[in-house]
């Protein structure tokens, strides 16, 4: 799974391709620290390349994708791509990305 949207980097070229990296969640407290690289594009990740970049959200209360079983990746990436909330998390920088 991984999301598709053009974001500027420091390098100068778009990182396109957005893999979640990492993930540091808490079911108690309902809340989650997500990690994602983005890379130019999907062949670039799969050799093996460095990210172009890392973004990281915290999710946290209504915002957290998690039940009292688990963090379900899918639902993960449908917040992650979602606009953001009142409260303004997550950011909203990768809303209306499309599905890799």
């Amino acid at each position: 799974m991984a999301l598709i949207k053009s974001i500027p980097t420091d390098f100068g070229i778009d990182a396109r391709y957005w893999h979640i990296y990492s993930v540091d969640h808490n079911r108690q407290q309902q809340a989650a620290q997500v990690v994602l690289a983005g890379y130019l594009d999907e062949s670039v990740r799969r050799a093996g390349h460095r990210p172009l970049a890392t973004l990281t959200l915290m999710l946290a209360g209504s915002d957290y994708p998690g039940t009292p079983q688990g963090l379900d990746y899918a639902a993960l990436y449908e917040r992650i791509k979602s606009p953001a909330s009142d409260n303004g998390t997550p950011p909203g920088v990768l809303a209306g990305a499309l599905d890799a």
